[in-house]
């Protein structure tokens, strides 16, 4: 009989009681500092709605630049942008700009928690990508969240 396989029964092996129970209690400590943060996902969801409507803003200008044309970021109750039909500064946006992603008008609807406000509207790029005046768009929700665009470049930043 082999009796180097019995040899090591008379140690003990696992965890001690101090041991769970600290580790139990570390538990209980994350749980209660982290738990909170995911059981609302309205602060994901306005930060995902800023990130949108940022993006949107990019693509009316970059649309403004490929298109040779003035489009137009309007804010209101729901943000929607719009084109000119024709080329030229004074031309007014009147035709609504496509959304590549669902194929329809573009238009962004905020969240009901959250609220947008803009220091112009609506805010124009012209064909070289400039808009009309410097802008601060503003989000409020569950937090404050906010994004430029730089007049004399039409940069959002």
């Amino acid at each position: 009989m082999n009796y180097r396989v019995f040899r090591n029964l008379n140690k003990p092996t696992g965890f001690t009681l101090v041991e769970l129970c600290t580790i139990i209690l570390l538990l209980g400590i994350l749980g209660v500092a982290i738990l909170p943060r995911f059981a609302s996902t309205q602060i994901f969801n306005n930060r995902g709605f800023s990130d949108q409507l940022k993006a949107a803003v990019e693509y009316a200008r970059k649309s403004a630049v490929a298109e040779r044309r003035n489009v137009c970021v309007t804010f209101g109750a729901s943000i929607s942008i719009t084109r000119a039909l024709a080329s030229g500064s004074g031309a007014a946006c009147t035709q609504s700009l496509i959304n590549p992603s669902t194929g329809a008008a573009f238009s962004l609807t905020p969240p009901t928690s959250m609220t947008v406000a803009s220091t112009v509207s609506p805010i124009i790029f012209s064909s070289l990508g400039d808009a009309n005046s410097n802008a601060t768009v503003t989000l409020t929700g569950s937090g404050t969240q906010s994004f430029s665009v730089i007049g004399t470049t039409g940069y959002v930043q």
